[in-house]
């Protein structure tokens, strides 16, 4: 079974900072090789789902992150269905489970229906004033 792996906004700029680093700091050859080992850690993905490992903190873990190590980098991502979401790529020598807390807090991580439900402690109501339609994927009415 194959998954669809959708790389954020948050980790292509990511990305794109890891490659700007290795590219000053080195070259464009050694910037490009990086991300394109990155890239091909990620893609693995599609085919091994489960090849992440569990973050260092509870918090995260209860929440369905994941991480997956890439060399000096750490791509924090979550299985969602059929899709697995790379959230943001990291240095492994940076405290990335706080920086990533840290970016949910300010807002930079976008969350799930299921997260913002599970905050505001209040049942998911439906609206009777909009039609919704038939129910699709995961819906159930």
């Amino acid at each position: 079974m194959s998954f669809k792996v959708e790389i954020l906004p948050s980790a292509w700029k990511d990305l794109k900072s890891i490659e700007d680093y290795y590219a000053l700091e080195f070259d464009a050859d050694t910037a490009i090789a990086v991300v394109d080992s990155i890239l091909d850690r990620i893609e693995k993905l599609e085919i091994f789902p489960d090849i992440g490992n569990d973050t260092p903190d509870p918090w995260l873990n209860k929440r369905d992150y994941r991480m997956l190590i890439c060399k000096k980098h750490v791509a924090i991502f979550r299985k969602i269905d059929k899709s697995i979401y790379v959230y943001h790529i990291f240095n492994t020598r940076s405290d990335y489970p706080k920086l990533f807390k840290s970016m949910m807090a300010e807002g930079k991580v976008r969350k799930d229906l299921e997260e913002i439900v599970d905050e505001s402690g209040q049942p998911l109501r439906v609206s009777e004033e909009y039609d919704w339609g038939e129910p699709k994927g995961r819906e159930i009415w």
